[in-house]
């Protein structure tokens, strides 16, 4: 009677025949079916390996280009935005529209400061909201001008308030 390391020995051979006769079996086949095929030019199949390695890439860069760049659109659109809403408030001769606003009544009772008057000037004749409001005070007895500065109105405006 055979030992078990024995029998085992003997499963194991068999097996290993069994699989070394189907290998072969395989390799006739696929050897007997393969006579409709012809022989490669030199250099075709690298050719062919270089083009399916550059397609990796390239679908490689464009799996994180394509976010990339649409996350830059969003940036670039949202700076602008931001860019024009800031733009409704102007800056001629270093000194804001708000600012002018504010002194604008000094200035034209000149009790300003030198330096001060001289940048109100500056964005008076460039500012031409600056100039209209300018035009209504003079236009206006005192009491009558609307003391709100020009952008409260503007911004007021686009909430869709009445005034």
């Amino acid at each position: 009677m055979p030992k078990i390391g024995e029998e085992l020995s003997i499963y194991f051979k068999a097996w290993l025949l069994f699989s070394v006769e189907r290998v072969a079996e395989m390799s006739h086949s696929i050897t007997s079916d393969s006579t409709d095929w012809a022989p490669c030019a030199p250099g075709t199949l690298q050719s062919l390996s270089g083009q399916l390695r550059s397609a990796r890439k390239r679908k490689a860069v464009q799996h994180v280009a394509t976010p990339l760049i649409l996350l830059a659109l969003l940036g670039v659109g949202y700076w602008t935005s931001s860019q024009l809403k800031q733009r409704s408030e102007f800056y001629f001769g270093d000194i804001s529209c708000r600012e002018v606003q504010i002194n604008l009544k000094l200035y034209s009772e000149g009790r300003l400061t030198e330096p001060l008057s001289k940048k109100l000037a500056t964005h008076l004749r460039d500012c031409p909201r600056c100039q209209a409001l300018l035009r209504a005070m003079n236009l206006q007895q005192p009491d009558e001008v609307d003391a709100t500065p020009l952008y409260e109105h503007t911004i007021l405006a686009s909430m869709k308030f009445v005034r």
